[in-house]
């Protein structure tokens, strides 16, 4: 058993931000340093939600083959070598 710690940014204006060279296309976490952390996100539409999820590389192998097995959508993987 795995004990997950949820968190949402939802409904933070987080794609409204603009530093001088416009607003971001794309909103992430930098890097999440906690395992076992589950965030939702909006997503740059607004019409959907992003989860990133940190687990380590067992959990999240047994995580994506449960997701496969139902649902028609695969996990996307991550930047930087990170998988989530």
């Amino acid at each position: 058993m795995v004990g997950l710690s949820f968190t949402s940014l939802c409904g933070f204006p987080l794609y409204e931000g603009d530093f001088g060279w416009g607003k971001p296309i794309w909103v992430t976490c930098a890097k999440m340093t906690y395992r076992n952390r589950v965030v939702f996100m909006d997503s740059f539409s607004g019409n959907g939600i992003e989860v990133l999820i940190h687990l380590n590389q067992r959990d999240m192998d047994k995580f994506d083959s449960q997701w496969q097995s139902h649902h028609r959508t695969e996990v996307a993987h991550a930047v930087h070598g990170s998988r989530l």
